[in-house]
């Protein structure tokens, strides 16, 4: 580690150098372009949300159509239409979320949006792959509805813990082998989000980059968390650098 220490450039040998960075731009007089960005998180939204469904119950996620075992805790409330603070959320909130944004780009002039992921409802106990893929096609459609053929926001998409199957769980032995990176990655292609290379980078493992537009030093960088997640039982038999 010392070693991996010493080879860094002098100018980031210490933890001053984000620091010196904001002071000269604190100290500069030169007006800097301001570029305007949304990132989406954890949208987790969940195809068996039931408005007045109990808001806490005997599942590990409520809200929602369990079955017939299901009951009401004590304390519980009905569940609203556009969601609940500790459940999962509509799909009608999410696509009301995407369509402000698309209407509001007078005000927010919007460059691009990163999306990192976390599609699918908690119910990891009982989803499958096809589910798993369904939220991530679902909500990738839902945008591009929203944002409508002309737009012309980048959007920077990547894969979650909750976007393969089972949740934190992916196997990196062999590229192009996980059944939901297969079964979204042709969403993912087309003007503003990724290019035919892209798209092939990341069919083998699920991470990319791309060139940052307008920016000749910048890149976009979508990792795959999956390949350092300690919860992931496939790296105890690949641990350096699974999928390269």
């Amino acid at each position: 580690m010392k070693q991996r220490l010493d080879a860094k450039p002098e100018i980031i040998q210490n933890n001053d150098f984000l620091n010196m960075i904001y002071a000269k731009i604190g100290t500069s007089a030169h007006e800097r372009e301001i570029i305007r960005s949304i990132q989406v998180s954890d949208p987790h939204i969940d195809f068996k949300y039931q408005v007045g469904a109990p808001t806490k119950c005997n599942f590990p996620i409520c809200c929602r159509d369990n079955g017939p075992e299901q009951t009401a805790s004590d304390g519980s409330d009905e569940a609203g239409p556009w969601g609940e603070y500790n459940c999962d959320v509509p799909h009608q909130t999410l696509k009301s979320m995407f369509d402000f944004i698309a209407d509001n780009q007078d005000e927010l002039k919007t460059e691009f949006i990163t999306w990192v992921g976390d599609n699918s409802a908690h119910n990891v106990w009982d989803n499958t792959n096809e589910e798993v893929a369904e939220y991530t096609n679902n909500i990738t459609m839902t945008l591009k509805e929203s944002l409508g053929p002309n737009s012309t926001i980048e959007v920077y998409p990547s894969l979650g813990n909750h976007d393969t199957w089972p949740v934190n769980v992916q196997d990196f032995s062999k590229p192009y082998s996980n059944w939901p990176i297969n079964h979204i990655k042709g969403n993912w292609s087309g003007d503003n989000w990724l290019n035919d290379d892209e798209i092939e980078m990341f069919s083998q493992y699920g991470y990319y980059s791309k060139p940052l537009p307008g920016n000749l030093h910048g890149k976009v960088i979508s990792i795959n968390t999956q390949a350092c997640n300690d919860l992931n039982w496939w790296l105890l038999d690949n641990r350096q650098d699974p999928g390269k």
